[in-house]
């Protein structure tokens, strides 16, 4: 991807002296297009997560290894193609009466203390330094979830970074469950060479019941990604021309969080430009 001019009004963004005037410029640009919000920010609000075919189907086949109590599933995507934000909706959508959800963002961890990560985002807060004390704790923690009625689940995002020592902990958390039912979930979400990681681990790959790989958008899927997130934040027409999208497409790889970081440069060079349509001339000035 072309380097992008992100210029003085991102520059000076963090400053204190300007925030105010920062306020104001972004008061000025949202009611330049009509907008009610930022359309392109890179957060994980969920009210902007645009499901592709491939985004929906990946939503359902994850949800369905949950709802099925199914014992593990692997999540991959290259950077910025909405893993993160695809598996935020996932957990949103598990209800509290039936699920106890832990969630990891950075398993960059010893193998000890990603197991303390975990329980203590299974929502215990006194956590063993030992690791005996602490299986058993971790063992105890699901046993009584699932007496509750409960279904454990374990989201482990960046799951690419865990070492393979890591790795075979998580793996191994697997044999806690009941003769008669499955009682813990394990999913891992990270990067392409996760695949790769989890394929080194033979017992932990065939106990995977699902794998599932987002790819980079299409054209008809940018155009109608940028759509949807102006729909969001309140603007009914895409201000972006066709030849326009066809380059944001291009110089972005289809990468939804590239697409969302030119066309917001794309937007502030239009507010101050003055215009109202977005053309390639203006993606070109700010991928150059």
């Amino acid at each position: 991807m072309p380097n992008i001019c992100y210029y003085d009004f991102y520059k000076a963004k963090g400053s204190p002296e300007n925030i105010g005037a920062n306020e104001r410029r972004i008061r000025l640009y949202l009611a330049h297009w009509g907008l009610q919000r930022q359309p392109f920010e890179n957060t994980l609000d969920l009210r902007f997560l645009y499901l592709s075919s491939q985004h929906e189907e990946a939503l359902s086949r994850l949800s369905y290894v949950i709802e099925s109590r199914k014992e593990a599933a692997v999540l991959t995507g290259e950077v910025g193609c909405g893993k993160s934000l695809l598996c935020r909706t996932l957990m949103h959508k598990l209800s509290e009466e039936n699920y106890t959800v832990g969630f990891i963002p950075n398993p960059q961890y010893s193998a000890l203390e990603f197991l303390q990560a975990l329980l203590f985002s299974l929502g215990e807060r006194e956590l063993p330094e030992k690791k005996l004390p602490l299986l058993v704790a971790l063992q105890k923690k699901l046993g009584e979830e699932a007496e509750k009625g409960k279904h454990c689940v374990a989201v482990i995002d960046e799951a690419h970074l865990m070492s393979a020592t890591t790795l075979e902990e998580a793996r191994l958390l697997l044999n806690y469950q009941f003769p008669d039912r499955i009682i813990f979930t394990l999913i891992l979400v990270g990067q392409p060479e996760l695949k790769d990681l989890v394929e080194q681990n033979r017992p932990l790959d065939q106990r995977v019941f699902l794998k599932y790989h987002l790819f980079p958008l299409a054209l008809e899927e940018t155009a109608a990604y940028m759509t949807f997130r102006l729909k969001q934040a309140g603007l009914l027409e895409n201000v972006f021309s066709p030849t326009a999208i066809e380059q944001i497409a291009a110089v972005t790889g289809g990468i939804p969080r590239r697409i969302n970081t030119v066309c917001d440069l794309c937007l502030l060079a239009g507010y101050g430009a003055g215009v109202k349509q977005i053309n390639a001339d203006v993606v070109n000035a700010v991928v150059t």
